[in-house]
């Protein structure tokens, strides 16, 4: 998508060059400033990727990966079947949240596992209860902004939440996220479009920079002249 954009975008400076009737003229009019707006539940996927690379956590998910595997041969399965118990789902590694739910429901039956003694305990259980935990607010987010309805100041008040949530953070898990989120943010929140929709949002105007502000106002401005320019294109045709 990203690519596409940037094509587009090449060739609508070139259409501009040539000698173009009026027509052409209208229909070229429709590619300049194309600009892509990045999806904020990947770019949260991507920060949590990102942490999840760490050799350290890689190792941690793998060994609570493999109790998983080993709680679902058929022995196993019929034992937490027969006792209540939830079967851990495996995860797939390039979805963030399917490891986040592996680890949950692996906790949820922490206890059965520890009281039978008949399954090999290799598990760092503190690291897995600080990962949910520290993971809880991302994925409480993630499920935000798939609703249907999301408008821009909506997702920009979940991401402000979410940084602010992490800002004082102590742990180094927590210490990693955030500098992801920053790091990731920045590519966000770099099109121009976005802060002009949160610009007209009282609830999220206040917290937008004089820089921010500015690009905002630069680009609705730039908006209505394109438009202007349209309507006499219209009217000569």
């Amino acid at each position: 998508m990203l690519k596409a954009v940037e094509i587009l975008n090449e060739t609508s400076e070139m259409s501009e060059e040539l000698d173009l009737g009026v027509e052409e003229i209208v229909d070229s009019i429709t590619l300049p400033n194309i600009q892509s707006i990045r999806c904020a539940a990947h770019t949260l996927q991507l920060c949590v990727n990102d942490i999840n690379k760490d050799i350290n956590i890689c190792q941690k998910i793998e060994t609570a990966r493999k109790l998983c595997k080993t709680l679902r041969i058929p022995k196993n399965r019929r034992i937490l079947l027969q006792s209540d118990n939830c079967i851990p789902p495996l995860d797939v590694s390039t979805r963030w949240n399917s490891t986040y739910r592996m680890l949950q429901k692996l906790l949820e039956i922490k206890s059965f596992l520890m009281e039978q003694q008949i399954f090999e305990d290799t598990v760092d259980w503190q690291w897995i209860e600080e990962y949910v935990e520290t993971l809880k607010p991302i994925w409480i987010a993630t499920l935000k902004m798939q609703e249907e309805q999301l408008v821009l100041g909506d997702f920009f008040k979940i991401w402000m939440e979410l940084k602010l949530h992490y800002e004082n953070a102590s742990s180094d898990l927590k210490i990693k996220l955030k500098t992801a989120l920053n790091e990731r943010e920045g590519l966000l929140l770099e099109s121009v479009p976005m802060l002009s929709a949160i610009y007209f949002d009282p609830r999220i105007s206040l917290v937008l920079t004089n820089n921010q502000k500015a690009l905002a106002k630069a680009h609705l401005k730039k908006i209505a002249k394109n438009i202007l320019n349209m309507k006499q294109v219209q009217i000569k045709k």
